[in-house]
């Protein structure tokens, strides 16, 4: 499907579209499965572009209210690749990160770091560590797969800040490997796109809650301009705002290249 954050965004789009599974539906246990199935189901079916560009802010909020900003330009194609370089402040310029989902469900992973003139793979070991100091992991950036998780219809007619919304559940079946228990999502019924997730750590508390919205229609599209992740344990968050966006340009396959992160 197409978070979220995935949502940096996908961490990006993952997180222009928030955190959604993608993949074929999972096998429907219990009494609502079935019926959270399908919503989960119209997620996916939303139209999402061929591809986009962007210009992203990162405020990072600490305990204490101690504000860092960055800003990046981002590119993603579809649901599978995405590219993100910060242009600001001076000691994570030119910082860039490529990701490439594969059917395989094993992202490649690429961190250039100008420092040391080196691209890094992120290894599977440490996909679930944050991204650049902010509340998304590396694995949050890239797409989930929804036979990860077994879905359950919560509630059809819950409201949140005055919109309907369907409650559904998804209980990880491997903790260990997807890094999260379980999530919960608050789907608006209106436009079938997730305005709140909860994140559950391997131990079943609460970790972490995204909120999507700023909704606006670019083309027919749908689109989240205001992410936020707070971590309810850490007392810290990550707000990400979206501008300047432009879909279906046509990137040229070159963009998502490891030799396209040292330029």
């Amino acid at each position: 499907m197409n978070i979220p954050l995935k949502s940096l965004i996908m961490l990006v789009v993952s997180l222009t579209y928030a955190w959604l599974p993608m993949q074929a539906p999972a096998q429907a246990e219990g009494p609502t499965a079935g019926e959270a199935l399908e919503i989960m189901q119209r997620v996916d079916n939303r139209p999402i572009p061929e591809d986009q560009q962007l210009t992203m802010t990162m405020k990072l909020i600490n305990r204490q209210g101690k504000t860092l900003e960055r800003t990046l330009r981002v590119k993603k194609q579809g649901e599978t690749k995405s590219f993100l370089r910060f242009t600001a402040p001076a000691d994570v310029e030119n910082t860039a990160f490529l990701n490439i989902s594969t059917d395989s469900g094993d992202d490649e992973m690429y961190l250039y770091m100008p420092a040391l003139n080196r691209v890094r793979r992120i290894a599977a070991s440490t996909k679930h560590q944050n991204f650049m100091g902010s509340d998304f992991t590396y694995d949050d950036m890239g797409d989930r797969d929804i036979h990860d998780y077994t879905y359950t219809l919560l509630s059809r007619d819950a409201t949140l800040d005055g919109n309907p919304t369907y409650v559904i559940t998804g209980d990880a079946k491997k903790p260990a490997e997807t890094g999260y228990s379980r999530l919960k999502f608050r789907i608006r019924k209106d436009h079938y796109l997730p305005v709140k997730i909860e994140y559950y750590d391997r131990r079943g508390d609460l970790l972490k809650i995204q909120t999507n919205g700023e909704f606006q229609q670019i083309d027919s599209y749908r689109i989240a301009t205001r992410i936020e992740m707070r971590n309810v344990q850490t007392n810290h968050k990550t707000i990400l705002t979206m501008e300047d966006i432009r879909v279906d340009t046509g990137l040229p396959e070159m963009t998502w290249t490891k030799r396209n992160l040292r330029r």
